[in-house]
């Protein structure tokens, strides 16, 4: 059995948590993005699409370079759940598409990752890990609220 380096074996549960949780997040969310920037109709649902996905490619990069150093192994794909609901929301066109897309990612899933994020900023014991935290976490904000406006403009009723 291969020896820990000393940085990784520092590691809290609670710092290694975290990072395994925000890949997966990220990419999560660069595969629901990218089927966004592809089957979306609505212009302004793929510009937030393509933006997300710039954002999460540039921050799941920098996530992946530091559980390289730390050696840890991360999830590089979608789970089968993410697969399925990856599929599920494939199937749908035009607004039911938008929609879903933009309330389950959009909203929900950078509701959770700003929680993430929070909770990471004040709790986690690395030093590079709370700070990429705190760095990032006006960009998963952005997100949000992005995703709140689009999701409060595709409801609305056609004029």
């Amino acid at each position: 059995m291969a020896s820990m380096p000393c940085f990784a074996a520092a590691l809290s549960m609670q710092d290694e948590m975290f990072l395994k949780n925000a890949v997966k997040a990220s990419v999560m969310e660069m595969e629901f993005n990218r089927l966004a920037v592809v089957h979306s109709k609505t212009p302004a649902v793929k510009e937030y699409a393509q933006r997300v996905l710039k954002d999460h490619e540039k921050c799941g990069d920098k996530l992946k370079r530091m559980a390289l150093k730390l050696e840890l192994e991360l999830q590089e794909e979608p789970s089968l759940v993410e697969k399925l609901r990856l599929h599920l929301m494939s199937a749908k066109n035009g607004k039911p598409f938008d929609l879903a897309f933009i309330e389950d990612i959009g909203v929900e899933a950078h509701q959770d990752e700003v929680e993430l994020f929070e909770r990471a900023a004040a709790k986690v014991e690395n030093p590079e890990l709370k700070a990429f935290a705190a760095q990032n976490l006006p960009m998963v904000k952005q997100h949000l609220e992005a995703g709140k406006r689009l999701e409060i403009s595709l409801k609305e009723p056609p004029h």
